[in-house]
């Protein structure tokens, strides 16, 4: 190898190095000129610098968006040996307009043989749901295992679950409990939510509603709608947390648009009665409704109940 390609080697690297390092700024100039500078060890022949520069077209920082350049960008990231590469191409295909999952599949599948952790859990999540592979469990939870030992929270959810309902062997409620124990010291508000349960019933685990009340509380801080149930209904009933309808009502609502139907009824309930908010009857009808059209069967019973019982009365709404 000449000097000078030895020249444009170290200055490739170099400018790879200073662009992942801008690359997490909180400035934007900063974020533009770490695309900036991917796109300079790209010319010079730095193929480790696709990936990088895909993530920004991808997501439009530091450059204009434009998921097709992201796309030919994790392609060629894939073909020149990058594992993450293939694994979000994985995705582009099987998102994409021109979805393909066979050739998501084949793309995930060369992720996880190059031992890529996300490529592994979404390898796993085809064969565990059968979309677009034959549905193979035993090897899905396979995979899962590989993914979980190497810290994906994902995966220790996705293994906890499969071990907790006994998926290709008997229920193992210790190993589950101990799996989403991992996940959830990394703030998965999944396994935050998944492990409340587990303390609430001691499956797995010494029972204990104190820890598992402090679980939904922290899932429903992230955001998570079976956390902001769960903690609605500890607000309400007073239990492991102080009572407070105004605040129940609050967890309620927020669950409830991101289309809980549990959520939705007890708003409604909330709203129907008075607790905690205004009285709305109104509005309560129309929760009763969109929860009719879930997949809940024990929440729609009780919204067709509430839809009776409100039937009888005269509408009343706090609005003017």
């Amino acid at each position: 190898m000449g000097k000078e390609k030895l020249l444009e080697n170290s200055e490739a690297e170099r400018l790879l190095s200073e662009g992942l390092r801008l690359a997490g700024s909180s400035k934007k100039k900063d974020r533009a000129l770490a695309a900036e500078y991917f796109e300079k060890a790209l010319e010079l022949g730095c193929e480790t610098a696709a990936y990088p520069m895909a993530v920004c077209f991808e997501s439009g920082e530091g450059v204009k968006k434009d998921t097709k350049k992201a796309e030919k960008l994790y392609r060629r990231a894939a073909e020149s040996g990058d594992a993450r590469g293939w694994n979000a191409l994985g995705a582009y295909l099987e998102e994409g307009a021109k979805a393909d999952m066979a050739q998501a599949i084949a793309a995930y599948r060369k992720a996880a043989d190059m031992g890529d952790v996300w490529g592994l859990c979404n390898l796993a999540w085809c064969l565990r749901s059968g979309a677009g592979a034959d549905k193979d469990d035993a090897e899905a939870v396979r995979l899962y295992e590989q993914a979980a030992g190497m810290g994906l929270a994902e995966a220790q959810c996705a293994l906890a679950y499969a071990l907790i309902t006994g998926v290709c062997a008997d229920p193992d409620a210790e190993s589950a409990a101990m799996w989403y124990e991992k996940a959830a010291a990394q703030k998965n508000a999944r396994a935050m939510v998944s492990l409340a349960y587990c303390c609430r019933g001691g499956i797995g685990c010494a029972k204990d509603e104190k820890r598992a009340a402090e679980l939904d509380l922290e899932a429903a801080k992230l955001g998570d709608p079976d956390g902001l149930y769960n903690t609605g209904c500890l607000y309400l009933t007073g239990k492991c947390l102080p009572k407070d309808e105004e605040e129940a009502v609050k967890c309620f609502r927020k669950a409830a648009k991101q289309l809980h139907p549990r959520a939705r009824y007890n708003l409604a309930v909330c709203l129907a009665d008075g607790i905690g908010t205004e009285k709305d009857e109104e509005e309560a009808v129309r929760l009763c409704k969109l929860v009719k059209r879930s997949g809940d069967q024990e929440a729609v019973r009780a919204a067709e109940e509430l839809l009776e019982a409100l039937s009888h009365s005269e509408p009343k709404s706090s609005k003017t």
